[in-house]
């Protein structure tokens, strides 16, 4: 059903509030970026899902090779109507988008809130852009040798309507992630978290993954993103071998040797 200025407003959706960054360490070496909270909704445990419902559970959040994918459960839905992302949540998240795209015809409610929307920063035209700074996981001088990226999906329904969605890795596409999105049928609106392992050639020293999120077609199938994770396994530097003090027989013995050869041989010279 498309959402209208009437129904936002019943649900007393307010003024867009600017996002900041919040990032939490919910396990040893894993960030998450935002809160999970279904687009401000309310907790994944109970409503339209079993109680203690946890959408990580089943996913890698860390160690994945490269081009390796885990999932979640999808979840059970939430309501389409949701308030502006929460003051303090994490930029990108908690908001719905159109893919850049956009003709004006929306396909499912969320689009049709960015006809009716009475608060442009609730809705807006892609793409979701997240820039996600992970260099708290690491030691100095550590360099990733795996990343795995972690994004709770809502309401991607390219199977439903046709308009595929794109994704890129610090510029580059990703057709792993793509593949993922595309694959996803979260009507209702539902979600879906996924992992996918990076490739560490496409990391950069700035330690921040730039990852952009669009759809093309006519762009009408609104979708959102809830909370993202990134994870790196820790690393134990290599030890500096310490220099021996130690020498062996052999050579003291070959030292010794050497040195009355050469006191013989200078007393024959005198």
């Amino acid at each position: 059903m498309l959402g209208g200025l009437a129904a936002l407003s019943a649900l007393g959706l307010s003024a867009a509030r600017p996002a900041l960054a919040q990032v939490t360490s919910i396990a040893p070496g894993v960030l998450e970026y935002g809160t999970e909270n279904q687009e401000g909704v309310g907790p994944y445990s109970g409503g339209f899902n079993p109680v203690g419902f946890d959408p990580k559970a089943g996913a890698t959040l860390s160690g994945l090779a490269a081009g390796q994918t885990t999932s979640g459960a999808r979840s059970g839905g939430h309501t389409e109507f949701f308030p502006d992302a929460p003051a303090g949540d994490f930029a990108g998240t908690d908001t719905i988008h159109v893919g850049s795209t956009f003709t004006d015809q929306a396909h499912d409610g969320y689009a049709g809130q960015y006809l009716n929307s009475p608060s442009p920063g609730h809705v807006v035209k892609g793409p979701d852009t997240f820039s996600l700074d992970y260099s708290s996981l690491l030691t100095a001088g550590q360099t990733p040798g795996t990343l795995t990226l972690g994004i709770l999906a809502d309401d991607f329904q390219f199977s439903k309507f046709g308009d595929p969605f794109t994704a890129s890795v610090n510029g580059v596409e990703s057709t792993q992630i793509e593949n993922a999105l595309n694959g996803s049928v979260l009507t209702d609106p539902s979600t879906k978290f996924y992992t996918f392992g990076i490739d560490p050639s496409l990391l950069n020293s700035s330690n921040v993954l730039n990852l952009s999120i669009d759809e093309k077609g006519d762009g009408g199938d609104g979708y959102a993103v809830d909370f993202l994770t990134v994870g790196i396994p820790s690393e134990t530097p290599a030890a500096v071998p310490e220099a021996s003090t130690n020498i062996s027989f052999g050579v003291l013995l070959a030292l010794g040797l050497g040195g009355m050869a050469f006191a013989a041989k200078k007393r024959r010279a005198c």
